[in-house]
């Protein structure tokens, strides 16, 4: 998954990292850990490995933004002048209070951003309504159970 803020992959977790990994060839392929994969005939994949989410994303769109809202991360996006707004407006029908839209500043990003840090039980509001509008993890366990 590549992000406008940086890079999360099964070979690195920083830009950097990940480079470096490309550049010396290694691959992220490696033994199925999220599940027991004994069942199956292939027991490898490219897993993202030492991730874990944070308790707010900050994103300007796209898909990161949709995974993180499924996941239950509420997501600041703010939003530049040459935007187009109407793209958000629309998106945002779906996001409802998950996302909540900023201006491209660093004052009202940051005061977003400590708004819901500091506020658990605003933020818990914003997760339960992106995972219900877009789907919470567990439809890859779903999936499994379906071909076994």
């Amino acid at each position: 998954m590549v992000t406008g803020l940086g890079i999360v992959t099964p070979i690195g977790n920083t830009v950097a990292d990940a480079w470096a990994a490309l550049l010396a060839g290694r691959t992220g392929a490696a033994p199925i850990s999220r599940f027991d994969a004994s069942t199956f005939e292939v027991r490898f994949a490219c897993e993202v490995k030492n991730f874990e989410a944070s308790d707010v994303v900050l994103s300007q769109a796209g898909t990161a933004t949709i995974q993180s809202l499924g996941l239950g991360r509420p997501v600041i996006t703010f939003v530049r002048d040459t935007d187009r707004m109407k793209r958000f407006t629309d998106e945002n029908r779906l996001f409802g209070d998950s996302r909540p839209l900023v201006a491209a500043d660093a004052g009202e990003l940051s005061g977003m951003l400590a708004k819901l840090l500091g506020d658990d039980a605003d933020r818990a509001r914003r997760a339960a309504i992106g995972r219900d509008r877009i789907g919470g993890p567990g439809a890859i366990d779903q999936i499994i159970a379906s071909l076994a």
